[in-house]
């Protein structure tokens, strides 16, 4: 089962792949709903540039896609991260979070994390 916001950003993802102008552009997919800012950006910085200010995750769109419950995944670890004090928006920075695979993995990142919310839900 996956939530409305991972639905929607694995839509969004899919619909851009669609495009072959669209691969391997940036956008930014908003942590809040799984949307996004209707802006597809040439590269990271400047996807960062324009979203300083909103919680978000950076991403690359892929030829595939991303399937809903990759997008469930990816959302999860990124609330994680930014719930614990990461912030990934740093224009000047380009260091990005590797996303654990595997559920074992999985599991002991996530553990890791603090959890300052309790509303989080992992998949």
């Amino acid at each position: 089962m996956t939530t409305d916001a991972a639905r929607r950003a694995s839509d969004i993802m899919t619909e851009l792949a669609h495009d072959p102008v669209n691969h391997f552009q940036w956008i930014a997919l908003r942590l809040s709903d799984g949307g996004y800012d209707n802006t597809v950006y040439d590269n990271r910085p400047d996807c960062a540039r324009h979203n300083l200010d909103n919680p978000c995750m950076l991403l690359q769109i892929q030829p595939d896609g991303m399937p809903a419950q990759h997008a469930e995944r990816v959302l999860a670890f990124h609330r994680a991260a930014h719930n614990a004090g990461l912030r990934m928006t740093d224009p000047e920075d380009n260091r990005q979070l590797i996303m654990p695979y595997g559920n074992d993995q999985w599991k002991r990142t996530m553990g890791a994390l603090p959890r300052r919310y309790s509303s989080l839900i992992l998949p």
